[in-house]
């Protein structure tokens, strides 16, 4: 039987948790709505700030959510409470766990009013979902040793028919870019850019590209010195972003922490081989070297290294793409949520 589900919170198209969320409304055999409705996106804007969004979230509050089966919280706080107060609405509410936030992955060493907000929902709100759900293995493990809360591991998945209609030679005749290791994030102080920057001074014999929000030349100057074997593209659709990965000679991962690390799965699922640090969920994608090189994070020796060994070993990306067919392809990873789903009805 098919349940009718509300998922979201989608106030942007943009990032990861949006992304997650749209792959679960195209592949759930389940009638998957997204929380807020395109119509209302149209009011509110497509964000999530300013006064037509703080007019929406506190309207909404005391109607809660109605004519659904189940619902299923991502991420931001205002909507894990929602769902909460909604609940005896619904055969049961799901929580998925994407993000912690930590003050010593940041330079400041303080978190930002939103983050405190979002970790104390995720301890408080979010332990009362009738399932919860991490994305890593990292995450669940964290989430019992230090909260005590128990949460199932269903990843975030890779569309493995949007990665087959990439194309590595249409990014490289837009940009006249070939034979380039890359980089795909933000400026964000937990991407930690600066250190792909400092590779790519480090290996002047090779070509760096960047992607991403906030990685357009000018704004990566501001930072400090750009070598010259460094392009920074800027933001690009995720469909491009994927032409970019196609393009590209290896994926390198830079993080200060992942809860898992999407692009990095991508770059496995068009069989490039990839670079990431060795912690977190980054550690847990790469299989701590059998799925894509793992280098100590903080040394920009073994940063170098690593890569190089990479590019020479071209079974790296086979073995990747091989381990995202097995568990993070989105028609294996949907089976795993719809029987969450299931198991809610009444």
């Amino acid at each position: 039987m098919a349940l009718k589900v509300l998922v979201g919170p989608v106030f942007s198209e943009a990032g990861g948790v949006s992304r997650h969320i749209d792959a679960i409304a195209r592949h759930s055999s389940h009638s998957v709505s997204k929380a807020p409705s395109p119509s209302t996106r149209a009011i509110i804007g497509n964000r999530s700030n300013g006064p037509m969004y703080a007019v929406y979230t506190r309207l909404r509050v005391p109607f809660g959510l109605r004519g659904y089966d189940v619902l299923h919280s991502h991420a931001h706080p205002w909507f894990a409470r929602f769902c909460r107060n909604s609940r005896r609405r619904a055969s049961g509410w799901v929580h998925t766990y994407h993000a912690f936030y930590f003050p010593e992955d940041y330079p400041s060493r303080r978190l930002e009013p939103w983050q405190v907000d979002a970790n104390e929902a995720a301890v408080k709100v979010a332990r009362d979902a009738d399932v919860r759900v991490s994305v890593s293995n990292w995450l669940r493990n964290y989430l019992h040793s230090e909260h005590g809360i128990d949460s199932v591991y269903i990843p975030n998945g890779v569309d493995m028919a949007e990665c087959a209609r990439a194309d590595g030679d249409r990014f490289r005749r837009a940009r006249g870019l070939s034979e380039f290791v890359l980089f795909v994030g933000s400026d964000s102080p937990m991407k930690n850019h600066r250190a792909f920057v400092d590779l790519a001074s480090d290996i002047p014999s090779m070509r760096f590209v960047m992607v991403g929000h906030g990685l357009d030349a000018a704004s990566v100057a501001r930072g400090g010195a750009v070598p010259s074997n460094l392009t920074c593209v800027g933001p690009l659709g995720h469909a491009s972003t994927l032409d970019a990965i196609a393009a590209s000679s290896a994926v390198v991962s830079t993080s200060v922490r992942e809860s898992q690390g999407v692009a990095l799965l991508e770059g496995m699922a068009l069989g490039r081989p990839v670079v990431a640090p060795d912690h977190s969920g980054c550690a847990e994608v790469v299989g701590r070297g059998r799925y894509g090189l793992a280098y100590a994070f903080g040394s920009r020796e073994d940063l170098a290294e690593k890569l190089q060994a990479a590019l020479a070993s071209p079974d790296i990306g086979a073995r990747g793409r091989e381990r995202v067919l097995e568990e993070y392809d989105w028609s294996k990873v949907i089976v795993k949520v719809d029987k969450v789903y299931s198991g809610l009805s009444r």
